[in-house]
């Protein structure tokens, strides 16, 4: 039986400083109290200015709840949808310690989501572009391909994470 010995991570053995991550949260709590609190702005407008950075938030890419556009475009929701669902799941499971990667015939599956979600993002990209394509491309058929990725990324990630 092999027993791991941990070590507390410090600066000089490549941890961050108590100091910093203290700061570092309160960046954070910070950043979101101002999302929060900000006056003149609805929750939704706060939310698309927050994802500007990550999401081009094109209208025509977009799903809309109720008449309005949610922040993130259809691609973008799916893969954090599938991700944090992924990782609920995983953890209902019992499966949130997992370290193994899953068998070959299971990543060859995770891996052509992802291959999906490439060739659906190439498709529509040429379509922006007035370029010749082989589909048109549809919110339904993005937010599908993310959340594909997202449930490849949680499966990939967790094991990652917890080596």
């Amino acid at each position: 039986m092999v027993v791991r010995q941990y070590r507390k991570k410090t600066p000089e053995t490549g941890g961050l400083s108590p100091w910093f991550t203290g700061l570092l949260a309160l960046l954070y709590v910070a950043l979101l109290a101002t999302l929060i609190w900000w006056p003149g702005a609805n929750l939704l407008e706060r939310l698309r200015w927050l994802d500007s950075g990550i999401c081009a938030q094109l209208a025509t890419h977009s799903l809309y709840l109720g008449g309005e556009r949610l922040p993130l475009c259809s691609r973008n929701t799916g893969i954090y949808l599938g991700f944090i669902v992924t990782l609920i799941i995983l953890y209902t499971r019992k499966r949130g310690r997992a370290q193994a990667l899953p068998d070959k015939p299971k990543i060859a599956m995770l891996s052509a989501g992802i291959l999906f979600l490439a060739i659906d993002g190439i498709n529509s990209f040429l379509v922006d572009l007035g370029l010749p394509h082989l589909y048109h491309p549809d919110n339904l058929l993005r937010l599908s391909s993310g959340l594909l990725t997202g449930f490849a990324m949680g499966i990939f990630v967790l094991p990652v994470i917890n080596g």
